[in-house]
């Protein structure tokens, strides 16, 4: 091999043209530094792993911006490396809206402004996330900025004065189906228990996430306890069991309930007085209800040689 040649091998090892060079010769300058003061442990909403950098940038009582840079590929932390390095590298998947978590801070912050103009490696700027908002039952982790009213309204009339609800608050949560489909005017959401009401949504503010303005709202106790219940009523009507029968029954009712499969010998059994067993089949039994309130009993069927106990809760409404 000539001078050429053998300088031809090298350029196409660095990347082949000036442009590529310069990309790969700037990710690997990242990969240096991802092992320098500044070097952190970024783990992905799947919980995948990886060296990182995370810069400072703007700190203030309103919010932490940080800006971080991670590579498009490189090697999960988390997981074994088998055969050569570069083949173990594999795709980070990050975009703008993900929520990452910080290790050696235990923090989470949100990716919402990349730098579109770095090739060589992922570079955002990311704000640190300090509560959650819960919404159909999910928690999303969001950046929030608290109230800024200093003041309170109050209103008189016929010697009564009252105030009203004035505070605000403004966060940003990742862009998705689910939240562009949540998030409407007046709509009602949690945030770390509280109820608040949305007044504003911007989904064009930033790439992947949504920008949310909401109204503090009244509390209703009594409305949480009911849809707290009503919850809990449709899981256990969704809750599968190995025994077979109505859930639901009335006071004096007699039912039948059996087994589904083949189970080995065992025993029947009710855990209150609400409910009797007055006969055993084979593999059913006939229950009888003996109570004329509501309330509920749980059926059960322990077999005797492996130990397996099956449980069936049957609520007994009233009259």
């Amino acid at each position: 091999m000539n001078g050429l040649d053998n300088l031809k091998t090298r350029l196409n090892y660095y990347g082949g043209s000036k442009e590529r060079r310069l990309i790969n010769d700037k990710l690997r300058s990242l990969k240096k530094a991802m092992y320098s003061y500044q070097g952190q442990t970024a783990i992905l909403e799947d919980g995948r792993e990886f060296k990182c950098l995370i810069n400072p940038n703007k700190l203030n009582p309103d919010y932490d911006n940080k800006i971080l840079s991670i590579p498009y590929r490189d090697i999960c932390l988390n997981k074994g490396i088998l055969g050569k390095t570069s083949e173990a590298e594999e795709e980070l998947g990050i975009k703008s809206g993900d929520i990452i978590s910080w290790k050696e801070t235990n923090t989470k912050w949100i990716i919402y402004l990349p730098f579109l103009e770095e090739v060589a490696y992922f570079r955002a700027e990311i704000r640190k996330c300090e509560a959650q908002a819960e919404l159909n039952g999910k928690k999303y982790w969001i950046y929030i900025r608290g109230p800024v009213e200093t003041t309170i309204q109050w209103n008189k009339k016929n010697n009564t004065a009252w105030n009203d609800l004035n505070n605000t608050l403004v966060f940003y949560i990742t862009k998705n189906e689910e939240t562009l489909d949540f998030f409407h005017r007046f709509k009602l959401l949690k945030i770390e228990g509280q109820t608040w009401e949305v007044q504003d949504t911007n989904i064009f503010y930033g790439e992947g996430i949504i920008k949310v303005t909401v109204k503090e709202y009244y509390e209703n106790p009594l409305q949480d306890y009911y849809e707290e219940r009503e919850k809990e009523k449709k899981e256990d009507s969704t809750t599968e069991s190995d025994i077979a029968g109505d859930v639901e029954v009335y006071p004096y009712d007699i039912k039948e309930y059996s087994l589904k499969g083949d189970f080995k010998e065992g025993t029947w059994s009710i855990n209150n007085n609400k409910a009797k067993i007055i006969e055993i089949k084979d593999n059913s039994v006939i229950v009888e209800v003996v109570t004329g309130k509501s309330g509920e009993f749980i059926l059960t069927y322990s077999e005797k040689d492996q130990g397996k106990v099956l449980t069936l809760k049957v609520k007994i409404n009233s009259l």
